[in-house]
């Protein structure tokens, strides 16, 4: 059984928009509708679950209501932090999850079969992230701004979401890191515990909605899909 977590907490500050980035539009549709239709429309994804801010969990159940997204069990409010929402939803899944993927809410491009990729990862390697190679010259630089490195390249990655997981698996690292909250990611606290993290090949099209910027250009990615 798999369970699909979509944290989509954020407050939108550094997008700079009164309304959280998750529920701007995109040809008529709020980016958190988009993000979860991909994953209603995956077979092998048996339930969903939302995180959202303080204050939208009835918006949200209206977007589910309206696009009749049967999948979605649990709307729950946002923590302080990203961890402490995975954390919650990681125990509101159903018995008998054993495959979790967590996916950024405001990732509304990912496909059917990036989202089926990582899940027959996860089967076989228990951890597996999105990530696609850095392609632009890497430097490292020094405090005062001056570079002390040119990094080879081929040895990095730009991670992307979903990340899949064994449910036992993800729930054990949580509760053994300290200060889970101080990794940016899923498949870092997983690091963390010991465990090692497979990569599936990721696509240039699943941005991460940041930026006034990157939802126009999501904009144009859809239509050149469509």
């Amino acid at each position: 059984m798999v369970c699909a977590i979509i944290p989509a907490a954020g407050t939108g500050k550094r997008f700079g928009s009164v309304t959280p980035k998750q529920f701007l539009h995109i040809k008529g549709k709020p980016v958190l509708a988009h993000t979860v239709a991909a994953f209603q429309s995956v077979e092998a994804v048996d339930e969903i679950i939302l995180a959202v801010p303080p204050g939208f969990v009835e918006t949200t159940r209206g977007l589910v209501n309206e696009y009749a997204f049967t999948k979605v069990v649990h709307i729950i409010e946002g923590k302080k932090s990203r961890a402490e929402s995975i954390i919650e939803a990681l125990y509101k899944m159903s018995d008998g999850a054993d495959i979790v993927l967590v996916h950024d809410g405001v990732r509304p491009l990912v496909s059917r079969s990036l989202i089926n990729a990582v899940i027959a990862a996860t089967q076989q390697h228990r951890a597996a992230i999105t990530a696609v190679p850095v392609t632009d010259t890497l430097k490292k630089a020094n405090a005062a701004g001056f570079i002390t490195e040119t990094c080879d390249r081929s040895l990095f990655y730009q991670v992307q979401t979903p990340q899949g997981f064994s449910c036992d698996l993800l729930k054990e690292a949580y509760r053994a890191v300290k200060n889970p909250e101080a990794y940016t990611d899923d498949s870092a606290v997983v690091e963390a515990f010991g465990h090692p993290v497979f990569i599936v090949p990721g696509e240039k099209r699943n941005i991460k909605i940041t930026t006034e910027t990157d939802l126009f250009f999501a904009g144009v990615l859809m239509e050149q899909r469509a």
